[in-house]
């Protein structure tokens, strides 16, 4: 399955009151050819959760669909524990398939309510971490390094040992 390996442009955008933990994913990020970014909207944790989820949301989807709808270029997968669980291997052979069809990957983390049932369904994919509870602020780490690990599994580099 040796490739170039990812290439595409991913964005993760998630929902919290800062990124200072961001600087944990450089590592990562230097190492892959891909491009990976995160931009964190601010939650409200105030209201009641119906209403901080829909803000929330709103805030989310004003940033990956400025248009009012999702752009051709571009898919958007949501982390949610109501989504699939693929291995890393499964995920290294859905992402080199993406690649193929879209410029950009848009990978969407809810606050800590999580996403709605109706902003799921405007997402080309809902993928889970597992059943365990994770606190969202972790979650970029664990996506990029699950993208770092796609990415040397399609090039073939021994760091995924396929356990």
């Amino acid at each position: 399955m040796k490739n170039a390996g990812l290439i595409i442009d991913c964005h993760i955008l998630l929902v919290a009151k800062s990124v200072e933990w961001a600087t944990a994913l450089i590592p990562y990020q230097k190492k892959m050819t891909a491009r990976v970014d995160v931009t964190a909207v601010k939650p409200f944790p105030h209201l009641p959760t119906a209403e901080k989820i829909k803000k929330e949301e709103a805030a989310l989807e004003k940033i990956l669909w400025p248009a009012k709808k999702p752009a051709a270029s571009s898919a958007t997968i949501a982390l949610d524990s109501r989504g699939d669980m693929l291995s890393s291997t499964a995920l290294a052979q859905y992402m080199a398939k993406l690649q193929q069809q879209y410029q950009k990957i848009n990978f969407v983390i809810g606050g800590a309510d999580g996403l709605s049932p109706g902003f799921l369904k405007k997402c080309d994919r809902t993928l889970s971490f597992g059943a365990m509870t994770f606190p969202h602020q972790f979650m970029p780490l664990l996506l990029v390094e699950q993208l770092f690990r796609a990415d040397s599994i399609l090039r073939g580099t021994p760091y995924h040992g396929g356990h």
